[in-house]
């Protein structure tokens, strides 16, 4: 009798190209891979630009050009970001860090759409040299619930919510990097497909997001994952005369994982099949966030459980950081912030990041126009002792 698992039986026979044809429900993959990269990305995008080209061709008729009572009207925003990076023992390098085109606009009375692309180059990254739409969605608002359909952030990560142009730090941390749902997976750039409902109550102290996702990441193709489940919940309890802000937050995530490649996620994981996963990985992520005059702090720890289905072996990641950060003048802000990134939790492999950052911000006039110095230093995997010196310009249009 033949003992072998259909699981087992399933990796075995997967192709190396990462497909999943040879799985139990082929033409399901297949189906549902051709209607996920195409026909749902295609109407979303089409649902986007028609009513940018219709505005258009009104302005080129002498229409007059006001938005209607019950739409918001149409914004656009565009910034880049150019940074210097200079590295103990090795060559200094300039790069685009980020150029990205943002459009918000009203399509009916609490119906809004957005999308944003972006472009970066000369970062040492496999999503350089390509323009990319990283975000493609409707919103529709009643009250205090939207619904979002598209192209976004799976809710997960303090720190990933933070726009990038108003981080005291350059970068973010490897943590919320890689520990996020849809963290390192391939070309998502932390995004996905999905549907999610968010809703705030209790005089605007209690904030939550519950969101169903694809699995797959933004193009990821469809290899049979998900869904991918998210929920998100943050609370700003009372505060007396000690604090200005206090926030706290907890979120989670589950996935059923059938093909799936997590080596971005876990360095040095490629050895124990990590580049087709199979299994399940659960995601944890609790918040804190506090200000008071002129000084504010916040902290983010996260935990993954990647539970491996047949012969892989199953890993626990975790990571954290605590960031403190002050505004000398209304110009200068001085931040400190220390992090960890552990890609397997019980085994000793020196693949462990610890990191100590130092940053200075100053604006020229605003966050529209500043310029960030940071020092880095710490381990980043294999005992390797890092540092680097790293200047970014921030430029609004």
């Amino acid at each position: 009798m033949d003992s072998e698992t259909p699981t087992r039986r399933a990796q075995r026979d997967r192709p190396a190209d990462g497909s999943c044809a040879q799985t139990a429900k082929p033409d399901r993959c297949d189906a549902l891979g051709g209607l996920q990269t195409r026909y749902i990305t295609g109407a979303i995008i089409l649902l986007l630009t028609c009513p940018l080209a219709a505005q258009g061709l009104k302005r080129t008729k002498g229409y007059s050009a006001k938005p209607s009572r019950t739409a918001e009207p149409a914004a656009w925003q565009s910034y880049v970001q150019v940074r210097l990076s200079s590295p103990q023992g090795k060559n200094d390098h300039i790069s685009l860090r980020r150029s990205k085109l943002i459009g918000r606009y009203g399509l009916a009375r609490g119906l809004s759409a957005r999308i944003q692309l972006l472009y970066k180059s000369g970062n040492a990254s496999a999503t350089d040299e390509h323009l990319y739409l990283q975000d493609a969605r409707l919103m529709q608002r009643w009250g205090a619930t939207r619904l979002t359909l598209g192209v976004f952030k799976p809710p997960m990560g303090m720190e990933r919510f933070t726009n990038d142009y108003r981080l005291d730090l350059v970068d973010r941390t490897q943590a919320t990097d890689r520990l996020i749902p849809a963290g390192k997976l391939g070309e998502s750039l932390a995004r996905d497909l999905g549907l999610q409902i968010e809703r705030t109550t209790g005089s605007g102290r209690v904030w939550w997001a519950l969101g169903a996702f694809g699995g797959e990441g933004a193009r990821g193709g469809f290899h049979c994952n998900g869904p991918l489940l998210c929920g998100w919940v943050t609370w700003r309890p009372p505060v007396s005369g000690t604090l200005d802000r206090l926030k706290l937050g907890i979120a989670a995530a589950t996935r059923r994982d059938q093909d799936i490649n997590f080596t971005g996620q876990l360095p040095g994981s490629r050895a124990d099949g990590y580049d087709h996963f199979s299994g399940r990985d659960t995601r944890w992520n609790i918040q804190f966030a506090a200000a008071k005059s002129k000084w504010r702090s916040r902290a983010e720890y996260f935990s993954a459980r990647y539970e491996a289905d047949g012969s892989l072996r199953s890993r626990d990641a975790s990571g954290w950081y605590l960031q403190l950060a002050r505004d000398l003048t209304k110009r200068c802000t001085v931040a400190a912030r220390v992090e960890r990134f552990d890609p397997y939790d019980d085994h000793a492999d020196h693949r462990e990041v610890n990191l100590t950052t130092l940053g200075l911000t100053w604006r020229l006039r605003d966050y529209r126009r500043q310029v960030q110095l940071n020092y880095v230093t710490g381990h980043r995997g294999l005992d390797q002792r890092f540092s680097a010196w790293v200047v970014q310009l921030q430029y609004f249009p």
